[in-house]
This record gives structure tokens, sequence and C-alpha cells, in this order.
């Protein structure tokens, strides 16, 4: 039964914080739970095409596909996307402030086809890896790209999980982040004029993603702490 998307977790907080206690929560995949097959309402067996994560955040947005479907990983209890075609797409985010964290897994080569989020039908507008050391972001339709370094000299490898993130604070400025800590400076992109539309968890061509949580509002540096711990805690290595 443990091979199955039921939502077995290693909830390892004392007061019993989850994701659910952030404001603005909008978006919460949790790990191995609400993973249904595509074309059943059953929940998906290792190999199966996933076609509902379902939300927990009490919004109700569900990240669905009726073609191009991911697969869901019994080992790893995550979704795992093959290629650049397979997405979940979820209802349009009109994001201003916003914190955005994926547990993510890669399985194979790291390139810039690893796109975790983006807007399928709005030019620039995404989040995704660029190289072993780097992660590039487009916002608002900007043509701009903005780059962010890994910190600490870190390097991407293949079969390790990584906690990442992307936040824009009511200042203007946004910050990636690796783990918990931010990837070098911050950046300026106006939250007023330049909003990030997202409608698609892409996953990336060879990635695994066992958790996504998005909110409509920039994390305290306590808040990123309790997230960053509740990611590596929830997943199965």
């Amino acid at each position: 039964m443990l091979g199955l998307g039921i939502g077995v977790h290693n909830n390892a907080y004392a007061g019993g914080w989850t994701p659910a206690d952030l404001s603005g929560l909008v978006v919460w995949y949790r790990f191995n739970t609400g993973i249904i097959k595509a074309g059943a309402s059953t929940l998906a067996a290792d190999g199966e095409d996933v076609g509902r994560w379902t939300d927990k955040s009490g919004v109700g947005n569900n990240a669905v596909k009726t073609s191009d479907h991911p697969s869901y990983d019994a080992a790893k209890k995550s979704v795992f996307f093959d290629s650049t075609a397979e997405t979940l797409d979820i209802p349009q985010l009109t994001l201003g402030t916003f914190s955005m964290y994926a547990r993510v897994k890669f399985t194979a080569s790291i390139t810039s086809a690893d796109i975790l989020m983006q807007d399928g039908t709005t030019s620039n507008n995404f989040w995704r890896v660029q190289s072993t050391t780097g992660i590039r972001c487009k916002i608002g339709g900007a043509a701009t790209a903005i780059n962010y370094t890994l910190h600490s000299s870190n390097i991407l490898e293949e079969d390790i999980f990584y906690n990442m993130g992307l936040e824009r604070d009511g200042d203007s400025k946004m910050y990636s982040y690796l783990n918990g800590t931010a990837n070098g400076s911050p950046v300026t992109v106006d939250v007023e004029s330049k909003s990030f539309l997202v409608d698609s968890l892409h996953g990336g061509k060879d990635v695994m993603i066992s958790e996504v949580v998005i909110t409509t509002n920039s994390l305290s540096s306590a808040e990123r702490a309790l997230l960053d711990t509740w990611l590596t805690s929830e997943t199965e290595e």
C-alpha cells in the first residue's frame, strides 16, 4: 500500500506546524497526497500517469492534465516529469508579492529545459534552472532575464533532492533560494506593474517533484526555515 499516493508523512514537527499555517497559501501539492491516476478517481500506482495532483491549500487550485501526463514514482513518492511535454495545468495565478517553493530532484542532465513553473500562454513568465550553477526567471512579460548564481559555489547534481524557492516582497525585491539560503543578492522587479503569471507546473525534463507550496506574500525568515525543514522531512530519500 505504501506504493500509492496516499499521504504517508515523516512529519517531525512538535506543535504540528504545516504549510497550511502560512498566510496567503494558494497552492499546496503535498508530498504523496492526492496524486490521482489519469482518467480515474483512484490514487496513482507506480508508473501510472498522473491526471490530478490535488491542492491541499483549501483554495482548490488542483493541478490537472488530460494528455501528456507525468507519472507517479512509488519509490520516491513523487511526480515524475519525463519530458518537457509532460506538465500539469493549474488555474491562472497572477502574483504580485509571492513565495514559491518546490522540492525537486533531477534524474538526468540538468539543463535550461528544466522549467519549474511557467505561463503557457503569456511569454516571458517562467522560473527555471539555467545550468548546474544558476537559476533564471522572467517576470511579467519582460524580455530581460533575471539570473542568480547558486550560493556558496553550489553545483546542482543528479539524484539529490533540493528545496528550490523564488520570492518577491512588497519592496519589489525578488530572491532565489536553494535549501533555505538566498542565491546572491535580490533583484528589483516592480511588484505593481510586473505580475508573475503562472498556469503550469512544468516540471522539466527527467525531473521529480515531491511537493509544491505557493503563497501570495513573501515569507519571514522564521517561516522560510520552517518550510525548508518541512520539505526536507517529508521527502522519501
